[in-house]
């Protein structure tokens, strides 16, 4: 449940951050890309240990 709650944490804080960065210059285009690819990894991280805790679990 710590696992799920951290990801979801995780994934919550790069996309608030990637909404909340301005597109104004390029190295702030260059964070807000890298802030959403986080969020995508942590977000596909969660979903995988959910499949993997519903499926595994006996």
């Amino acid at each position: 449940m710590r696992t799920f709650l951290a990801l979801g944490i995780l994934a919550g804080i790069c996309l608030w951050g990637a909404l909340r960065t301005p597109r104004a210059e390029l190295h702030l285009r260059v964070l807000r890309t890298a802030l959403f690819a986080g969020a995508g990894v942590f977000g596909a991280l969660l979903v995988s240990a959910m499949l993997q805790a519903l499926f595994l679990s006996e």
